[in-house]
């Protein structure tokens, strides 16, 4: 929860390689034997279904029928099973304290910090009070503009407007500073003006776990709710200049985003606001140009600090301050604020203490516990294995690419070119990050968890801020989070990353079968490879550079390939109570599932004897999982990713392999006929 978006996360949005499309835009409604089953009891054991009208539900009928989601969690499924164990494997190193490796051992130490909780119920909210008093004791906008330059009292730092280290969009070999809007309490910037049922729950959660800590801290009940109150009505101010959910899915968002401005010009829009000073005393100096995401919320900024809006901003301060920290300090805060949490989003029970150390050591230790996961978790023969997987489906795109029909030998060059270009990252990097510089102050000299977290905190976003004009090394691995069973793909500088979590479960094992391999990280690096072409990632070069390598002509006939898939999704209604999917947001990920299962297809097609009954249900049983009514609430309105039924009947139904295979014809609700098909390539 300390760690902010120093690194924003950049979509990796997908590119689809599929059978032949038709350029129909024409509205296809969603097979009506495909039900919703992502959410308890939604599927019964005593239900009869047909793997030829509904694939993913009959093959994980007796699973999605008898699974129970865990305490603590608000979804389930494989992905999650192997992030048990993988965090298991994790948590025993955690409690380790012979070792002699520098990671394990700042990972070791903060562990006890979060373990002693004699401590830490003894110091209750003591840690923070400082914090609060120094917000408390602004009376002026010239006391404000010393808050806000003084990183020392203002430990939210970014405060009003974040600031961080990025790559060039155009120049992806140097990094530049990049300054973006404040974070909200809500999910949507529209949340502020239309209430949705997602921000609902979020302004429910938040406003609960301010007033808890706020009365803790000594606030009355009326105080705490006039605080909260001033925090919302000041988030609402810049609500109304901020990017909304539907501005960061739009297909135009990098562009929009890629303003390059003059330090002064900058200063000029913020007006009062101490841009200057605040970058200063962090370290930015010798500031020319700056990448103002949204040139319009920082005008909006400068025209909002002033002296009448004083209050609001010192009581915004105040809440995201004490929610900053609602996870590390005593234990009747943390099991507090976790139930509220837990409440919102229909979580049953609480997360063991170990996993509750370790999550929040993820959050502060970061590539710390990269490290320690790489070292004890990879071998030469895993890596070996899937470099091999990559090596054949680069090959596979290649030849696709060459191919195309539609394309012209302009654009299929730049796009082989590119695919030619492509950094390979896969489970482990070859030369492990320092963290020499992160020294933890002992419980002997007056640490404790809170100061070990800020210590941590300010260590990731110093390590952040010296890239500022720095050249970026392209095949050096900006790797994170190794130990999540995920994948991405980077198009800042075209690297695919096939990261060692994933490295398991049914994804992968060194005894596999072929179809095993193919159905579970054969597709995750298919789907990969993917988004390099696809309407987001499509629109940087070889070199990650946010520049058009299509002809006018290609580019129109990619854009209305992708205009019938998303057409598709807007008219799937996934339930009455969620409504229909979102197209836009959707179409990178869905294309780049079918991607991933053509590639496959077509390595497939190389084996003797290849079981596809084998690798097809494999692949469903890989998407498998079960969701609390609410977080599919949330992933229906925020998350690039279809539903798991989807990602498996959709996906499965565009190819001939699969219809064959199962003997379905035109009657069968997984039937979908060839002029109907949206994958894109």
């Amino acid at each position: 929860m300390l760690i902010k978006k120093y690194f924003r996360a950049t979509c990796s949005i997908a590119i689809a390689f599929a059978l032949t499309l038709q350029s129909s835009v024409t509205a296809l409604a969603a097979p009506d034997s495909w039900k919703d089953p992502s959410t308890i009891g939604s599927v019964s054991a005593t239900e009869s279904y047909n793997l030829k009208d509904d694939f993913y539900t009959t093959v994980n009928r007796d699973w999605l029928a008898a699974t129970s989601i865990p305490d603590g969690k608000d979804n389930y499924g494989e992905f999650n099973s192997l992030q048990d164990q993988n965090d298991a494997n994790l948590i025993e190193i955690m409690k380790k304290s012979d070792s002699d490796d520098l990671d394990q051992q700042i990972f070791h130490t903060y562990y006890e910090f979060l373990s002693d909780w004699d401590t830490r119920n003894a110091l209750g909210y003591a840690p923070i009070i400082p914090f609060i008093d120094s917000i408390r004791s602004i009376s002026s906008l010239d006391d404000m503009n010393k808050f806000l330059v003084n990183p020392d009292v203002n430990v939210l730092e970014n405060g009003i407007v974040s600031y961080y280290s990025t790559v060039s969009f155009d120049e992806p070999s140097k990094y530049v500073l990049n300054l973006s809007e404040s974070d909200l309490l809500l999910p949507d910037a529209n949340d502020y003006t239309t209430l949705s049922d997602l921000g609902s729950i979020y302004k429910d959660m938040y406003t609960d776990t301010a007033s808890y800590m706020l009365k803790r801290m000594g606030y009355s009940s009326k105080e705490a709710k006039k605080t909260i109150k001033d925090c919302f009505a000041y988030e609402a101010l810049l609500a109304k200049n901020m990017y909304t959910q539907d501005d960061l899915n739009s297909l135009d968002f990098f562009k929009n985003i890629n303003n390059v401005l003059p330090l002064a010009d900058v200063k000029a829009l913020l007006g009062n606001y101490p841009i200057e000073g605040i970058l200063n005393s962090v370290g930015f100096t010798d500031i020319d140009n700056v990448v103002a995401e949204n040139p319009k919320y920082l005008a909006s900024v400068g025209k909002l600090y002033n002296e009448k809006n004083l209050a609001l901003m010192k009581n915004y301060f105040i809440v995201h301050t004490v929610i900053y920290f609602s996870d590390i300090l005593d234990r009747e805060t943390y099991e507090t604020t976790e139930k509220i949490k837990n409440d919102a989003f229909g979580v049953s029970g609480m997360k063991s203490d170990d996993q509750y150390y370790l999550d929040t050591a993820k959050n502060n230790l970061m590539t710390v516990i990269d490290n320690v996961y790489i070292n004890n978790f990879t071998s030469d023969k895993m890596k070996k294995d899937i470099d091999g997987v990559i090596k054949d489906s680069i090959a596979y795109y290649r030849k696709m690419l060459m191919n195309e029909a539609w394309l012209s030998q302009q654009t299929k060059d730049a796009a082989t070119h590119k695919l030619d270009s492509m950094v390979i990252h896969a489970v482990k990097p070859d030369k492990l990050q320092d963290h020499s510089g992160l020294v933890l102050i002992p419980k002997s000299e007056g640490g404790n968890l809170v100061v070990a977290s800020l210590i941590a905190m300010k260590y990731w976003a110093q390590d952040n801020y010296k890239k500022y004009k720095t050249t970026k090394d392209r095949d050096a691995w900006d790797y994170g989070s190794m130990y999540e069973v995920n994948s991405y793909y980077n198009f800042t500088d075209n690297s695919i990353n096939i990261i060692p979590g994933i490295c398991g479960g049914l994804f992968y094992n060194e005894n596999m079968a072929k179809e095993e391999i193919y159905g579970g990280i054969g597709a995750v690096i298919g789907h990969e490879i993917s988004h390099a072409f696809d309407s987001r990632g499509g629109q940087f070069d070889a070199s990650g550079a946010l520049a058009d390598w299509w002809t006018p002509e290609d580019k129109a006939a990619f854009d209305d390939r992708v205009s019938k898939l998303t057409t598709y999704f807007d008219n799937l209604k996934v339930s009455d109570t969620m409504g229909n999917c979102n197209g836009v947001m959707l179409s990178g990920e869905a294309i780049a599932d079918m991607a991933g299962i053509k590639c496959m297809l077509n390595l497939a097609a190389k084996e003797p004897d290849f079981d596809y009954n084998k690798f097809f249900t494999h692949y469903a049983v890989m998407w498998r999982r079960l969701l609390t009514s609410e977080n599919e609430l949330y992933r229906m309105s925020q998350d690039p990713h279809p539903l798991s039924y989807l990602r498996t009947n959709l996906v499965l139904a565009q190819y001939d392999e699969f219809l064959n295979t199962y003997g379905i014809t035109a009657t069968d609700g997984m039937y979908i006929a060839p002029a109907d098909r949206i994958a894109v390539w």
